[in-house]
């Protein structure tokens, strides 16, 4: 018994220190790009690319409606591989919605130009995010956060990588935006074939209604709160953004 707990203790310690790897990686990496490219692009450029990741922010609510920590607990009384499958495609859908609102509020807006393109690049990155969402979900419930930590890892070292080298051929602060939605879909491409090769494809079973409904319900407290955080966090840079200027709110992004 003692041997089987030393065996868990050693498995969460490593999956933690995995973990702190990703927060430190991802500050260096931050430290490096984000800089420069704040510099390159300026008040203007830099203050279009994060007004429109903040905005996006407040359309990608829905999606805490499926929260992570209520799809685990289900792992012990549910198919694991259609627990994967319903709680992917309802993030998925959730996230559709998010993306018919946002062009929605685009043809309102007014916005155009760099920011309506970034914006709609945003959109659809977020989209490919929660493809990725049921197979991180089980990795992380087994404590393997390892593997998508280090599929993360290198889609981030590469699009950090080519995001230096549009400034440096000094392409439209949209590139930023693209290059960021490349990042997101080489991580789910490296996700998903490890996930295949353990636990073979993803679209596995049926979609149940009832379970979605399950999921849904006991995320709603969870979501509430998450989707406060998200307006807190947000809705400065947003109120910068409609009552002085874009370029105000790149000086208060960096």
């Amino acid at each position: 018994m003692s041997e089987k707990k030393g065996g868990s203790l050693k498995k969460i310690l490593a999956n933690t220190g995995w973990m702190l790897f990703d927060k430190v990686f991802i500050l260096i990496l931050n430290l490096v790009v984000t800089v420069r490219i704040a510099n390159y692009y300026g008040t203007h450029g830099y203050g279009t690319y994060q007004y429109a990741v903040s905005v996006v922010a407040l359309f990608e609510i829905l999606v805490t409606f499926v929260d992570a920590r209520v799809v685990k607990k289900r792992y012990t009384s549910e198919n694991p591989e259609e627990l994967v499958w319903n709680a992917t495609i309802t993030r998925m859908l959730f996230s559709v919605v998010s993306l018919i609102g946002g062009v929605i509020y685009l043809l309102f807006s007014g916005e155009k130009g760099d920011y309506y393109a970034i914006f709609l690049v945003l959109l659809v990155n977020a989209i490919i995010i929660n493809l990725r969402f049921g197979m991180q979900n089980r990795y992380e419930y087994l404590l393997k956060s390892r593997k998508v930590i280090i599929s993360s890892n290198i889609a981030l070292t590469v699009g950090g990588a080519l995001q230096l080298i549009a400034v440096s051929l000094h392409w439209s602060i949209l590139a930023i935006a693209i290059i960021t939605a490349f990042s997101s879909l080489l991580s789910l491409m490296i996700v998903y074939l490890q996930y295949r090769k353990e636990f073979g494809r993803l679209i596995q079973g049926r979609y149940k209604k009832g379970l979605v409904l399950e999921l849904v319900r006991e995320s709603i407290p969870l979501a509430i709160a998450a989707s406060c955080a998200i307006i807190y966090s947000r809705c400065d840079t947003i109120m910068i953004g409609n009552m002085l200027s874009k370029e105000e709110v790149g000086i208060y992004a960096i």
